[in-house]
């Protein structure tokens, strides 16, 4: 009685199970099944006992299913996945959690679940998130994800990962995006996850690892497991930047233009009454006057301040035709007139400026008048730069090379700071305190060299300081236009 009251109590429990059961001789040959695993396969109960664990694998399957069974009979119990074939030639996905009992003939007893469903769960939500991440990866714009606990990243699509860091995941989002050590000053946090807790937050910023503008927005999100998180998108506004402030540039020099009309026609009439003061003087001056040099020398340069104004008034016109007249001279005489000029400044800094002339420099082909003032706009600045060094040092230099002659104005001074080397020549780009620069000068210069054909760059020099090139093309030795 006791038997079959145990038998009566397998089969209840065995049928009544919603899990396929199985049980199986050392063999692999089916002992026992119970009701749930043949409406699951779609055998009968008769025909499941006379087939073997082969018969139902699906081909793929059999070889991970006979080291599943090694391991079993080694070990006692496994548990794993693999595939079935029903009656109708389909295959079904199950879960298989097996127990061995060696005495006293050898038994496998198993439990199987279909989880075909599931399977079929997990391959759209992988499909779905695979098109998710191509979204995001597509986006032209940097996105990532951070927990405001910790800051550190947990999500970066393609964008973000070839812009600041390719493994940035579970890194903290100021070091990998702006490189410091401690949390930015502007961090939203407090702001995302306090009272606008869901509301966006959008500005724009400079980054500090690779100088690009940004116009980023921020939202709180509630992630999938409870927790709230900082999402930022980044979009690159760079080149619109650049493209607003060169607009400003031009309405600056709009401006700069109508404000040169009304001062050069106001320079013009006082000038013209000054060049005829020194040419009443040097009409009287006899011949061994020591003041005649200096009368000649007033007069060169006031016949140049009127070039200036000339070149003022057309700019401020943008006509075209008015341009002082190319002409071939003698570079030397024309950089010692501007020393000499300047021989004031450079008495009140302290320097004596080092010159070195290449003697097969004897001409080149030039505006006069504006070249000089791409002299003085050099030497200013090398002036300014060697304020408060000690000792002070500028030097110029004048020499062939190959085709062109290259013309230097060097000095001992700061330097240009990497941050500003790519601006040097931008008009109104000035690091003087205000009231000491207009931030025309060098932009100016590059101007007039790049008219004469020329090129101005510059170099950090060795031990300290900054060298200015101007590099014009070399006049043929056969030229007969030279002017003294």
């Amino acid at each position: 009685s006791d038997r079959f009251e145990i038998d009566r109590l397998y089969d209840a429990l065995s049928n009544t199970c919603l899990d396929g059961f199985w049980m199986l001789d050392a063999q692999g040959r089916f002992l026992d099944v119970n009701v749930a695993y043949c409406a699951m396969s779609g055998y009968r109960r008769e025909e499941l006992l006379d087939m073997r664990i082969n018969d139902l694998e699906a081909c793929e399957s059999r070889e991970e299913i006979r080291q599943h069974w090694e391991k079993l009979l080694e070990r006692g119990v496994d548990r794993f996945e693999s595939r079935h074939r029903r009656k109708d030639g389909t295959l079904i996905d199950v879960e298989i959690s097996t127990s061995y009992h060696p005495a006293p003939e050898g038994r496998v007893y198993a439990f199987l679940r279909d989880i075909s469903q599931r399977k079929r769960a997990e391959q759209m939500l992988a499909i779905e998130r695979h098109q998710l991440r191509s979204l995001f990866d597509g986006i032209d714009a940097a996105i990532y994800v951070a927990d405001p606990e910790n800051d550190r990243i947990i999500y970066a699509n393609e964008v973000f990962r070839q812009t600041w860091d390719p493994v940035p995941i579970g890194k903290v989002c100021y070091q990998v995006l702006h490189d410091r050590h401690h949390p930015c000053e502007t961090c939203s946090n407090e702001r995302l996850f306090g009272a606008e807790r869901g509301k966006h937050h959008v500005f724009e910023q400079q980054n500090a690892r690779n100088g690009r503008w940004y116009r980023c927005a921020e939202k709180a999100i509630l992630w999938s497991d409870g927790r709230w998180l900082r999402l930022q998108t980044a979009i690159d506004v760079t080149e619109r930047k650049l493209r607003d402030q060169y607009l400003a540039q031009l309405e600056k020099l709009s401006s700069l233009g109508q404000l040169t009309a009304g001062v050069a026609h106001e320079l013009f009439n006082p000038l013209m009454g000054i060049i005829n003061a020194v040419q009443f003087c040097l009409a009287r001056a006899a011949g061994d006057d020591v003041c005649l040099e200096v009368l000649r020398d007033a007069e060169h340069h006031t016949r140049r301040c009127i070039g200036i104004v000339e070149h003022l008034l057309a700019f401020s016109r943008q006509e075209e035709g008015q341009q002082e007249a190319f002409v071939t001279v003698a570079p030397r005489p024309l950089i010692e007139r501007v020393l000499r000029l300047l021989d004031y400044r450079f008495a009140q800094a302290g320097v004596t400026p080092r010159q070195e002339f290449d003697p097969e420099v004897i001409a080149l082909r030039l505006q006069p008048a504006r070249f000089e003032q791409v002299l003085i706009n050099l030497l200013t600045n090398a002036l300014d730069a060697v304020n408060g060094c000690e000792p002070k040092d500028i030097g110029i230099t004048l020499r062939a090379q190959g085709e062109h002659v290259v013309l230097e104005v060097e000095d001992n001074g700061v330097g240009i700071a990497p941050e500003w080397q790519t601006r040097v020549f931008e008009p109104f780009f000035t690091t003087k305190p205000v009231g000491q620069g207009t931030g025309l000068g060098l932009f100016t210069s590059w101007s007039i060299v790049t008219d004469q054909g020329g090129t101005l760059e510059f170099r950090p020099r060795p031990e300290q300081g900054t060298v200015l090139v101007v590099t014009l093309p070399r006049v043929p030795e056969s030229s007969n236009e030279l002017l003294s």
